[in-house]
């Protein structure tokens, strides 16, 4: 019972007062708590200045419903829409941060900003840097959110910039050429292609860089809608045929 109920400190956006009242109400509800063990099991999840505000009290004797009047007087829930649809806009993969975490961060901004359905897929699929994995999750067509994490479990090549390599590309933004092998050494006067480590281009497989650096036709799955794989190679036909 003690790990049903999330923690709360005020300083962390990721939920508010009346969110996080409305779920202890929905676990009270769950498990039939009266309103003493509501309180119980609530107020040690206070955390942060919470917490410390808690212990600060000079009386704790209050009913459930008190307690929630207090709550939201001490922590008035003060967010902006457009401050925060401009946050959730913002909000794009980053550096070394796979496609999952950035997934579940999204779609939290999504949820305070009551956008659903499609429209979420949207935002979603907005904030993928990555243009091979972003144009394989717009040809999915997708309509619920639940469909681009799916997705994005079955991205097997997905490597995520190191963090150098994401400011040297955003330094070089307004005047990176626009074909990656001009920014190849040269050699004699012949270009010499530089290595990239263990980096596997997410479109067509070959190893030496990333699938928004890649030349050659997008690898399209007919079947599926995928990049990355013909229609021989679809793991979905495979599944269907076991």
């Amino acid at each position: 019972m003690n790990n049903v109920i999330p923690e709360f400190d005020p300083l962390l956006r990721e939920q508010t007062i009346d969110v996080w009242l409305n779920k202890v109400d929905e676990c009270a509800e769950i498990y039939n708590w009266n309103d003493k063990q509501t309180a119980h099991f609530a107020l040690p999840k206070l955390t942060g200045h919470a917490k410390t505000w808690y212990q600060g009290l000079p009386s704790i004797k209050h009913s459930w419903l008190e307690w929630k009047r207090i709550l939201r007087e001490s922590f008035p829930s003060t967010e902006n829409f457009a401050e925060l649809l401009t946050e959730m806009l913002n909000r794009r993969t980053r550096p070394g941060e796979s496609l999952e975490v950035y997934y579940f961060s999204k779609i939290n901004l999504l949820n305070r900003c009551k956008i659903f359905g499609k429209q979420a897929v949207d935002c979603i699929v907005f904030g993928i840097e990555d243009k091979g994995v972003r144009l394989s999750a717009q040809a999915g067509k997708f309509d619920k959110p639940e469909d681009t994490i799916e997705f994005f479990k079955t991205v097997k090549n997905y490597q995520p910039r190191d963090l150098r390599d994401f400011r040297r590309d955003t330094q070089s933004k307004d005047t990176r050429p626009s074909s990656v092998t001009s920014i190849a050494p040269r050699v004699n006067g012949a270009v010499r292609s530089q290595p990239k480590g263990n980096l596997t281009c997410f479109n067509c497989n070959d190893p030496g860089h990333m699938s928004w650096q890649c030349r050659k036709p997008l690898n399209k799955c007919t079947d599926c809608n995928y990049l990355g794989h013909n229609s021989n190679d679809c793991p979905k036909k495979s599944k269907s045929s076991n």
